[in-house]
């Protein structure tokens, strides 16, 4: 019997029902994300982040969606030139990007896996300029727009050696940006300041799945939404900026309702929410990751499987405590840190008391102590 994967048959789906009615619009996406870095901090969620947001813009009727993950700098000088050449026969391209990103002397950088940067200058070499992104998006006839999730401190700070040529003033995060045409630099955080990365998915690349989908979102209110969305869940750390002025004309991800305010004519048919909701859950369903359980939790917290997506995190979460060494053993145990972190995950949707009085006694210490023995006593008073 031959086996598709879900999330292939999802996009399928979605590629159908978003397009059918515009099959003249061509949208196209370059998804990248760097982690495992030779010589810098490795990151944890670009690789994540990146697989997460391409299946929102799947779901946002994406029809050719290219994902690179851990690129060199040839391999990811190739990928951007490959999209410009796509972006060109496009109506919209997107770029979205998660990894190392740094400004040295006023120019933006976004930094492959096997960048060494002994000196400064050495950005110009083994380095990426986010001009190169900006222009390889600009390439579609209606619209561009870069999604970076790169704002960091220099991860070579301690290594990189300053020179007394053009290339001196390293800074913290990236620089603002002015790009030319329709096109929209979104970045993760304002310039001049850090994002940060979260546990499975970073605080950007969470609002933009949950909104990336939403029907009826014209760009401007998505990308002030993503801010809020971001604002909350940093308390107001992390601010996300845009740049650029595109044009007057309407642009949805997803349109609403048909003849809506705004919808620009010829674009896309809106999208049945539940038909949306249900290409997600299929997706997922069979994922091996807790996190894409949660992300649909997070994106649909109303949703029809919501149950049924709970009790899977807590199967996996039971079947994680199970393959841990007993308390007390010399073999190496579930960390504290890590069983915290299945707490905010699964644990804590629980439907019984005992389940959370087991983990409470083989992790007695953690943030969320006092939330779980609530829990406990809530169930407990429903006879559960």
């Amino acid at each position: 019997m031959s086996f598709y994967p879900a999330a292939l048959i999802c996009g399928l789906i979605v590629q159908f029902m978003v397009c059918s009615a515009a099959l003249a619009e061509t949208r196209v996406a370059l998804v990248i994300g760097e982690s495992a870095y030779d010589n810098a901090p490795q990151l944890r969620t670009p690789g994540h982040d990146a697989q997460a947001v391409a299946n929102a813009l799947r779901l946002a009727g994406f029809s050719q969606i290219t994902v690179k993950t851990d690129l060199n700098y040839l391999d990811f000088r190739t990928a951007l030139q490959s999209f410009a050449a796509q972006a060109r026969h496009a109506d919209v391209a997107v770029i979205y990007y998660a990894g190392h990103g740094m400004e040295i002397d006023g120019v933006n950088y976004l930094i492959p896996t096997d960048a060494k940067l002994n000196t400064d200058r050495d950005a110009r070499y083994e380095t990426l300029p986010l001009d190169l992104a900006m222009g390889a998006a600009s390439e579609a006839s209606r619209l561009g727009v870069v999604l970076l999730d790169a704002c960091r401190n220099n991860p070579f700070a301690n290594t990189m050696q300053h020179t007394n040529g053009t290339y001196r003033a390293v800074s913290r995060g990236l620089r603002s940006v002015e790009p030319l045409g329709n096109t929209l630099v979104v970045y993760a955080a304002r310039a001049g300041t850090t994002a940060a990365d979260g546990n499975e998915d970073s605080p950007f690349a969470t609002a933009l799945m949950r909104r990336l989908p939403m029907p009826g979102l014209e760009i401007g209110l998505l990308f002030r939404q993503v801010h809020d969305d971001v604002m909350s869940a940093t308390e107001g750390r992390q601010e996300p900026f845009s740049y650029g002025a595109i044009s007057g004309d309407p642009f949805f991800f997803v349109p609403g309702p048909e003849g809506g305010l705004g919808q620009a004519a010829g674009a896309p048919r809106a999208v049945d929410p539940t038909s949306i909701e249900i290409a997600f859950w299929n997706s997922v369903k069979e994922s091996t990751n807790p996190a894409d359980l949660q992300a649909y939790l997070a994106q649909f917290p109303q949703g029809l499987f919501v149950s049924i997506a709970r009790n899977r995190l807590i199967a996996k979460q039971s079947q994680s405590l199970a393959a841990a060494p007993p308390v007390g053993t010399d073999a190496p145990s579930y960390s504290e840190s890590e069983a915290w972190v299945e707490w905010s995950r699964s644990i804590q949707f629980a439907s019984r008391s005992q389940t959370i009085v087991e983990f409470l006694a083989q992790y007695p210490e953690g943030p969320h102590v006092r939330p779980a023995e609530q829990r406990i006593h809530d169930l407990q008073a429903q006879g559960k």
